[in-house]
């Protein structure tokens, strides 16, 4: 596999995905906005806004907290999770991003937060569910 340099910045990228990213020029849509998955009409789900009503609520509990330190926070408390990488583009959002060491959830938030946002039972979560796993 071949790799290039990504800018200035040290890092090396496989072409393979040097083909997905635009480093901010316009992207050729084969489809149109509101097609894509990342479309409003796709996002605006009856599902969705019950997710952030209970981040809400956790926020109302959490004075301070924010939607992305909630958001962190339930990553990093998923026994499947070792480490969580940040994706900010400015200080402030790092330094919002950060605060997330001083939220701390009770277990019946976490559990309101996993029963909420437990994917559909579709293929293959279905399957998983009725088999079990590999452990």
């Amino acid at each position: 596999m071949r790799f290039n340099s990504l800018g200035n910045s040290g890092l090396l990228v496989s072409e393979l995905c040097l083909g997905t990213m635009t480093f901010g020029e316009e992207s050729k849509r084969s489809t149109p906005p509101d097609h894509d998955e990342e479309a409003w009409d796709r996002r605006a789900t009856e599902k969705n806004w019950q997710i952030l009503e209970v981040i809400e609520e956790i926020i109302g509990d959490h004075p301070g907290a924010t939607y992305s330190q909630v958001a962190l926070a339930w990553l990093l408390a998923q026994p499947a999770v070792d480490s969580v990488i940040l994706g900010v583009r400015t200080m402030e959002q790092m330094e919002d991003n950060l605060g997330v060491v001083d939220l701390c959830f009770a277990q019946e938030e976490l559990a309101n937060l996993d029963k909420i946002s437990a994917p559909e039972k579709g293929y293959p979560y279905r399957f998983l569910h009725i088999y079990g796993s590999r452990n």
